[in-house]
This record gives C-alpha cells, sequence and structure tokens, in this order.
C-alpha cells in the first residue's frame, strides 16, 4: 500500500507539470476598505512554480524518504520527437538494456511529455568508474550523450560522456573537482622528469603496497593511450627502464599477448614503431611470461567481468593462476604486472594481491585512485574498487572488514581457487 501510494503521488508531481492551465486557486481573503494612500493594483495571479523544474534539468529528482531515485526524461527538453521507447542503461546494469529500466510516459494533454521510473537506492548504487553511479539515456534504441545543459556536477567529464547520479549525502562540490581533474588532459610538459614522482606518474609505474618485489606498470611496449598526444612515446620508453632499474625477473600480463602485433604510431607528426627491447625479450625467451587465462581456457581478463562478477568462478580462476605463477618454483622476483594501461585490470588484481599481502584498505585504495596522475582523461575512483570489493567478499560495506587480507584469502581458498600454502609462499616471494 505504501509503495502504491508513492507511485500515486509521484505520478502526480509528473502530471501536474503537463497539464494545461494548471494555476492553483487561491483561496478567498476578507475585503479590505481601500485607503487614500493605497493606490488601486491590477490582479496577477502568483507565478506558478514548476515542481520539477530542477528535475527535469538534471533528469531524476530523490526521495530520500523512500530510498528511491525518479528518473525524468522531458522530450520537449531534449528536443526529441516521436519516441517510442526511453530506458535507462548504466553502471548498476552493466550498461545493457535490462528488465525494469524502461521509463513510462506521462503526456497529459500533449504538453510537455514526461518519460519516468522510479528506482530504489539498492538497485543503482553500483558507481561507475567516476565514483557515481553513471548512465545514459536510450531512446529509441538510440545511445543519448549527457547533454549541454546539465547542471555543472550531473556529467563527469572524464572519457566518457556519462550522466552521473549525485545523492543528497554526496559532496557535489568535490564531484565537480574531481570533474575537472579528469578532464585534464596532461602534456609532456606537465610531467617534471627530472623527479621519480614525475617519472612514476607518466608511466603508471609503482611497487605495489604489502610488497617490495611486484611492480605494476603501464604495458612495456604498446602504445595504448586512445586521447594520443606526445605523451606516449616517453611513458613507454620510461616502462621499459623501470623493467630494468628494478630488475624484473618475471612478467604478468593481463591483456592480450601482442608480441607478433607491433604497430606504427603516429603523435604529433613523429613516427615510430613498436619495440620490445632487449630487457623485456630476455623474460620472454625465459619464459617467465604468464598470459594470464590462456593456458586454464578462460580467456584474456576483461573488464566487464572484473567489476561486474568479482565473486565469479572466472575471477577466481584467475587470481589463483597468478598466485600459482608467482609462488612457482619456475619463477623469480621481482614480478611485473600489467595490462594495456596499468590501471583497470592492474588496478582490480593488484588490489587482490596487496591485500593478501597485507596492505590495508586505505593502502590499497590509494594506491588505486594514483593511476589518475597519468592524466589520460581514463578517471577511476576508488569508490568504485571499495563497491568491487564488497561485492566479492558480500558486504555492505568494506570498512567493517578487520583484516582485507585474511577475508579475501577465506573467500579464494573456500571456492577451491586456491591454498594458504600458496598464498604464503607467493607472500614470501614478493616481501
Amino acid at each position: 500500500m505504501k509503495k502504491l501510494f508513492y507511485c500515486i503521488f509521484v505520478a502526480s508531481m509528473l502530471l501536474s507539470g503537463c497539464k494545461k492551465d494548471s494555476t492553483p486557486q487561491t483561496p478567498e481573503t476578507p475585503e479590505t476598505p481601500d485607503t487614500p494612500d493605497t493606490p488601486d493594483t491590477p490582479d496577477t495571479p502568483p507565478a506558478v512554480a514548476d515542481p520539477l523544474a530542477d528535475a527535469r534539468k538534471r533528469c531524476y529528482f530523490e526521495d530520500v524518504q523512500a530510498g528511491t531515485i525518479t528518473f525524468v526524461f522531458d522530450s520537449a527538453q531534449w528536443k526529441i520527437k516521436n519516441i517510442k521507447k526511453v530506458e535507462i542503461r548504466g553502471s548498476f546494469n552493466d550498461w545493457k538494456e535490462t528488465e525494469g529500466y524502461s521509463l513510462s510516459r506521462c503526456d497529459t494533454a500533449k504538453v510537455l511529455p514526461y518519460w519516468f521510473l522510479t528506482v530504489p537506492y539498492d538497485k543503482i548504487r553500483r558507481p561507475g568508474n567516476c565514483g557515481q553511479p553513471e548512465y545514459k539515456f536510450v531512446v529509441n534504441g538510440s545511445w543519448k550523450d549527457a547533454p549541454s545543459w546539465l547542471p555543472a556536477g550531473y556529467k563527469f567529464a572524464g572519457n566518457d560522456v556519462n550522466q552521473i547520479i549525485v545523492f543528497s549525502t554526496d559532496d557535489i562540490e568535490e564531484i565537480k573537482a574531481k570533474s575537472a581533474f579528469a578532464a585534464n588532459k596532461k602534456k609532456l610538459s606537465d610531467f617534471d622528469l627530472t623527479t621519480e614522482q614525475g617519472r612514476q606518474d607518466i608511466s603508471n609505474v609503482r611497487v605495489v603496497p604489502g610488497t617490495t618485489k611486484l611492480i605494476r606498470c603501464y604495458h612495456p611496449f604498446k602504445y595504448t593511450d586512445k586521447n594520443r598526444n606526445n605523451t606516449e612515446f616517453k611513458r613507454v620508453d620510461l616502462v621499459k627502464e623501470y623493467f630494468e632499474t628494478y630488475g624484473i625477473k618475471s612478467d604478468i600480463c593481463l591483456s592480450e599477448n601482442e608480441e607478433n602485433n607491433l604497430v606504427t604510431c603516429t603523435f604529433d607528426g613523429e613516427n615510430r614503431k613498436e619495440s620490445i627491447s632487449a630487457y623485456y625479450q630476455g623474460i620472454i625467451d625465459n619464459g617467465a611470461v604468464l598470459y594470464v587465462g590462456v593456458k586454464t581456457g578462460t580467456g584474456t581478463p576483461k573488464y566487464e567481468t572484473c567489476y561486474s562478477d568479482p565473486a565469479g568462478e572466472k575471477v577466481g580462476s584467475w587470481v589463483g593462476e597468478i598466485i600459482d605463477f608467482i609462488a612457482s618454483d619456475e619463477t623469480s622476483a621481482p614480478y611485473g604486472i600489467h595490462c594495456r594501461l596499468g590501471t583497470d585490470r592492474t588496478g582490480f588484481f593488484c588490489a587482490i594481491i596487496a591485500a593478501l599481502c597485507g596492505a590495508d584498505m586505505n593502502a590499497v585504495l590509494a594506491d588505486y585512485q594514483r593511476s589518475n596522475n597519468m592524466g589520460i582523461k581514463e578517471y577511476r575512483d576508488s569508490k568504485k574498487m571499495k563497491f568491487t570489493l564488497e561485492m566479492m567478499l558480500g558486504v555492505d560495506d568494506l570498512a567493517s572488514v578487520a583484516d582485507l587480507g585474511s577475508a579475501i584469502k577465506a573467500v579464494l581458498v573456500n571456492k577451491g581457487y586456491t591454498t594458504n600454502e600458496k598464498v604464503q609462499k607467493m607472500l614470501e616471494k614478493l616481501k
């Protein structure tokens, strides 16, 4: 009954914005005699505030008491006609067409037709890359980017043009600041390459927390940045140097085997063919490169699988394979680990290994966030990693987990993906 009452309430709000001549009636007041000093004024009705004006602008409104978000799509605001279907696809439904995420139409008197959908918090809480739930409207099967008229703070200025949900408990000014940071495409001159910090930031190279012998990085020979500029050649050159500096003996590759897929790229008019350094070729020749998922037949790790199904069988198998590789007597430390950018898949698996090796939640999340210092408009917020680990462990709040490493190990061991002995041997080799 409460749900029915709320739906009627929402519908009435939406309908009130659609009806013609919706001027409210004002109560009669007792007549008062005119005074000589007060001139007569014409009778003018008070201005009528649109109860959905803000909601139409940001495309949703929040009911804190009911714990819901109601998406509002105003076709007049969007300037779209002949609409047959409006749906929501976002980080919370893996960007797929999903039952229960289609909007209903309200078009009383054919004025300002609204489409709306009310969804409880628990169905949209999953954050996207920016740390907030991200979404797009799909109209008649066509994806719609976040519009220019959307208020500041309700879309994120990263590589994707997605709308975001800002809950009443969120700090919108902090979100705006992160968005501005994400929008900054760094040039080579933005990095101080005379410092270790600057060299690590551009190459995304650093030692994984909880270890001294696991080094995460950008790809060691592929030019990958989709928004290519003059940073890319230097970035890969530095990764090649760091492999030698750290004396890396074994490498874990979370992306495809591209040893025989070397191409020529152009940045700012300069052409250069991808090349494998003599040092890295030595690692290959020693059979010390693990292409995760190849031998086991589970396939190369996918971003979507890692973050949407972290407790699933594929993810467990990938983690177990990495632990086996490090714990094996046939491989030696130090180890490198990377995907293409060294952010998404690398960030996910490094978070798990770091926790298993004793790093606490704050260290794990800070390391994940640091990849944004590359400035390639591929922003990744630690809130996303936190939520992913919560899904993996089946907890509501990661902060409630007293020992993150022990909790993750228990899941992996209990499901048969590894053993306590292998985890301990990995820890000894990485410490």
